[in-house]
């Protein structure tokens, strides 16, 4: 597909505007055809190939991409990333265009990995009904046995994991009770779900797991419980509440201490506060191409299939955080 033809020029316009009357105006100058094409067609000289429909998508805005889903004949269409319109609309947080999309057949299994990592996505706004959303059309949220099976599958999301570690009690509630994730498995650090909430000293998270049937003697690979996390962590409120539920501890830890990090932890290693002046923030924020001015975005870019293993290169996988162990820092995107 070629570039955007310059007729077109004001329906990109318009959505750079964020205008939805100047875009029903554009619209009605071409034909059905034209249209069709237009939905598909790249965003002149963007380096990585949005196109129009992927623009529209990224607004967050129902009044923009609700006129063009009629003339879309590829729902499935990737711009030079490797994303389609539904992944666009999950890792912009955007519940309704995600809505309109799938009820219009877009793919679950876009992501290559079941709807697994549209849901980890999902989970960075900590959104209940977008990630119920995704299951509810047929996400999955537990990785097949051959994943499991497999040590390296870059494809094994351990979702509850995820939600244990940065402290989403609704979406591991979720995740628990209408997903039905197993409790009791270990992620490809060798902890179990119930470790990082006895680490973290997250007491509400570890009475969750625990009442819904949780192991609380369950040992990571290394051979020591939750209890023996608390203590290795000086989790006070999780000691007493391990101890009281009766649960076990060796007297020595096992291997090396794992480093747990909180979210606000992670994200300012991730983004260091000194990096972004407001200078550098407007930079970031503003952009053109080819003489149209529009909002730039970062998004994870990276094909889902590399995502994880990626992350696992070169780094000793029980010294390091357990979200960041399959969620590496997302390359830049500029739409």
């Amino acid at each position: 597909m070629g570039a955007v033809v310059s007729k077109d020029q004001s329906v990109i316009t318009a959505l750079e505007n964020q205008d939805a009357g100047e875009l029903r105006t554009a619209l009605k100058d071409l034909t059905t055809a034209e249209l069709r094409n237009v939905c598909k067609a790249y965003i002149p000289d963007d380096e990585n190939q949005c196109t129009v429909l992927h623009y529209a998508t990224w607004q967050d805005n129902t009044d923009l991409l609700a006129p063009l889903l009629d003339y879309v004949d590829d729902f499935e269409v990737r711009d030079g990333l490797g994303w389609t319109p539904l992944m666009t609309a999950v890792n912009r947080g955007s519940k309704q265009n995600a809505s309109m999309l799938l009820a219009r057949g877009a793919l679950i299994d876009c992501d290559w990995a079941g709807g697994m990592s549209l849901i980890a996505d999902a989970m960075n706004y900590n959104d209940v009904e977008l990630v119920t959303m995704l299951m509810d059309h047929g996400a999955r949220v537990i990785p097949t046995s051959e994943m499991l099976a497999d040590g390296e599958d870059q494809n094994a999301f351990y979702l509850l994991h995820y939600a244990v570690d940065d402290g989403l009690y609704d979406i591991a509630k979720l995740l628990i009770e209408k997903g039905r994730i197993p409790l009791n498995t270990l992620d490809q650090a060798g902890w179990g779900a119930i470790h990082l909430a006895a680490g973290h000293n997250n007491i509400e998270m570890l009475t969750l797991l625990m009442e819904k049937g949780a192991d609380i003697n369950i040992k990571d690979s290394q051979g020591n419980t939750p209890l023996s996390w608390a203590r290795e962590m000086n989790a006070i409120g999780a000691i007493q509440e391990l101890e009281k539920r009766g649960a076990s501890a060796d007297r020595e830890w096992h291997g090396e201490k794992p480093e747990l990090k909180t979210p606000e932890e992670r994200a300012e290693e991730t983004y260091p506060e000194e990096e972004y002046t407001e200078d550098v923030e407007s930079e970031q924020w503003q952009g053109a191409s080819n003489g149209i001015e529009f909002d730039r975005f970062d998004i994870e870019v990276e094909d889902p299939k590399l995502k994880a293993q990626e992350s696992l290169n070169g780094k000793d996988s029980n010294m390091f955080d357990a979200l960041q162990h399959q969620r590496t820092l997302p390359a830049q995107a500029t739409y």
